[in-house]
């Protein structure tokens, strides 16, 4: 994923409290449609905290 993409998303999740709960109870599936590499996923499960579902 571009750096510009993931900017695009962090600052929409921001504004939106929608975004922002799916991004953090589901970092992964909230960007499923975006390309990450395998590092991108890893670091993105490691950044995101850990909430019940």
């Amino acid at each position: 994923m571009r750096s510009q993409n993931l900017l695009i998303i962090a600052g929409h999740a921001w504004q939106c409290l929608d975004c922002q709960n799916k991004l953090l109870r589901d970092p992964s599936g909230a960007v499923a449609l975006q390309s990450l590499t395998a590092e991108e996923r890893s670091r993105e499960q490691a950044a995101a905290p850990i909430l019940p579902r």
